[in-house]
């Protein structure tokens, strides 16, 4: 497969931004040249990815500020080694390929900072992490995600960058920072081709146009009592996942026809978090109340538009530890819709955990690590084992497992299946060996 005009146009474009990069007095640049295979070990043997990607980061004074760009190119040769329709079974015979997956380039960030004595501001297209508790997404909502490769990229490639401006204030109490946020993007399913696709957005979906009323907004103040780090925020935005309605038409009391229309809501969040050192052991606690949820019902209960108005409590708590040179992180996470019906085709109270365990050795240089996640519904869960070692300063390269099982459901477009889908379980089949191969410069 060839990796066209679109990583011909990433690689001039990576060229330029080097060039102008390095220009300024001051400026610096640096980046990653890296490579990721993974291979599903479920049933036969099948190469699933042949990741290579070139990223570079050019940072550098710009008048009283700095500025900091990202950007990578990249390409994945493993249709040059399997069929796509191996990859993903889920494809139908001649259904197109998404040419975007397997190529092209991307600039991930690019802001410029301000900075003052009692006051930052940071402009431009960028991430913002919010939350005590990695990977729970209670108050951390303020990217979208990509699941271009499930739940399985870095931080950094998992996480949506968004043009947005940034404002932090550093009064006597605290920290308090606000948010403005025209660029309107949501949560980017798995694209044709993957062997992670799970989901499809509607085709007529319908967006909200950018404009000042359309605008995102939030919040955050940060202060400590004592021994007791404390935050709230706020968060007006739209809702990632889009709510589809549905129209019923008839005649003369005959059914003739069905229309949906597929769009997106707005959604306020209002959250809070605290922490406590006590003992060698970081406490964390999380929570979050998101007001104006909507979610579908079944087709049965005769819902007009068949959605309704929720709201949504998430929380979760967390504790980190040292054991004998371990580290250990343990997180439990819990969902509830308030004023639940037996007619909205999910549970009424989601749970999970997580488990990180995480040990050095051999000076640093060789790093064992072990992710578990679990999910009640479906007994659905995830563990990731792995082994980085670093061969000089600027080349690491690592190992890993991808393993994922539970109950695996249905699609979510089948019919009357929405009850029954799993999130993770639908992958039971996927688990694979992953390798990585890391240069820095």
């Amino acid at each position: 497969m060839c990796p066209g005009r679109w990583v011909l146009a990433g690689v001039a474009g990576l060229l330029a931004g080097l060039w102008l990069a390095a220009t300024p007095a001051g400026a610096a640049v640096s980046g990653r040249l890296q490579q990721e295979l993974a291979v599903r070990v479920s049933g036969q043997p099948l190469p699933t990815k042949g990741l290579s990607f070139l990223q570079l980061e050019g940072t550098g004074a710009l008048g009283p500020g700095s500025y900091m760009v990202i950007g990578r190119v990249f390409y994945d040769g493993v249709l040059d080694a399997a069929d796509p329709y191996e990859i993903n079974p889920n494809l139908a015979p001649g259904d197109p390929l998404d040419p975007d997956y397997f190529a092209g380039a991307e600039l991930k960030e690019a802001y410029a900072d301000f900075l003052g004595d009692r006051a930052d501001v940071r402009v431009g297209r960028q991430i913002v992490r919010w939350g005590l508790l990695e990977g729970a997404r209670i108050t951390d909502r303020v990217n979208p995600l990509d699941f271009r490769e499930f739940l399985f990229r870095d931080v950094e490639d998992r996480y949506i960058p968004l043009w947005m401006v940034r404002a932090d204030v550093y009064p006597a109490w605290g920290h308090l920072q606000w948010l403005a946020i025209p660029d309107l993007r949501f949560h980017k399913p798995a694209p044709a081709g993957s062997e992670w696709q799970e989901f499809e957005l509607p085709s007529d979906l319908r967006r909200p146009r950018r404009s000042p009323r359309n605008t995102e907004w939030g919040a955050k103040a940060a202060w400590q009592m004592g021994e007791v780090a404390a935050s709230a925020s706020y968060f007006y935005t739209w809702d990632d996942f889009p709510a589809a309605y549905r129209s019923i038409f008839g005649v003369g009391g005959q059914l003739t026809g069905v229309s949906f229309d597929a769009r997106y809501e707005r959604l306020e969040i209002f959250g809070v978090t605290l922490s406590r050192t006590a003992r060698g052991m970081v406490l964390s606690l999380e929570g979050a109340y998101d007001r104006g949820k909507r979610l579908a019902t079944d087709a049965a209960a005769g819902v007009p538009g068949n959605e309704v108005e929720r709201d949504v409590a998430r929380y979760g708590a967390g504790v980190d530890v040292n054991v004998a040179g371990v580290d250990v992180s343990v997180l439990y996470i819990q969902e509830q819709i308030v004023r639940f019906e037996s007619y909205i085709p999910v549970n009424r109270v989601e749970r999970g955990a997580s488990l990180m365990l995480r040990e050095q050795f051999l000076n640093d240089r060789l790093e064992a690590e072990l992710l578990g996640l679990y999910f009640a519904t479906g007994r659905q869960y995830i563990l990731r084992p792995k082994l980085a070692y670093k061969l000089t300063d600027h080349v690491k390269c690592a190992v890993g497992l991808d393993l994922l099982g539970g109950q695996r459901g249905v699609p979510p477009d089948a019919a009357g299946g929405a009850r029954d889908f799993r999130f993770v379980g639908y992958f039971k089949d996927h688990d694979r060996v992953t390798a990585t191969v890391a240069y820095r410069f």
